[in-house]
């Protein structure tokens, strides 16, 4: 069965991943239509990370909070067989929008934000000691509050537990 110490990997490749796109981060903390213009200057991870993105499910105040949430979360390890040393592990995403700030100008930002993680997470070599690729395994829109809106994605990754991961355990 995959460590629990893995997880922190994963979430370290997660959080640096998303982090590092600053259309990503320009759509979370701006809140009007032309967010990805190019005046507007990427935030800080400060700027996003617990304010704006966050490691776990986490919901809104749903009647006075008005911005944009991206959350991240294990859903469940399983075993892959009897070889105990591989399961898979279902990562969540929650995009929560402010029904106000949906529409961008290059459509919607939920479906936006949901793009720009599926191009980096869907069938895409994590890297940080997997046996194998990603996959999505499926997406819903999701009513968070009557001021809240959004889309849960979830994809599967293997995990091998014999080889390792990037800090080395």
């Amino acid at each position: 069965m995959a460590h629990f110490e893995e997880l922190n990997d994963i979430n370290f490749y997660i959080k640096k991943t998303l982090l590092d796109d600053g259309d990503l981060k320009k759509l979370l903390f701006y809140p009007e239509e032309d967010a990805l213009k190019p005046s507007n200057p990427i935030p800080d991870d400060d700027q996003i990370w617990k304010v704006h993105m966050f490691p776990m499910e986490r919901y809104v105040d749903a009647t006075t909070d008005d911005k944009t949430y991206l959350n991240y979360f294990y859903n469940m390890g399983r075993n892959y067989s009897s070889n105990n040393s591989f399961a898979y592990i279902d990562i969540v995403f929650d995009i929560i929008i402010y029904l106000d700030s949906d529409e961008i100008n290059e459509g919607l930002r939920r479906i936006s934000i949901l793009n720009l993680i599926d191009t980096k997470f869907n069938e895409k070599d994590l890297g940080i000691g997997l046996m194998d690729k990603s996959y999505l395994q499926g997406w819903s829109e999701r009513n968070y509050s009557k001021n809240h809106y959004g889309i849960r994605t979830t994809y599967r990754i293997s995990l091998n537990s014999n080889i390792t991961c990037i800090n080395g355990n």
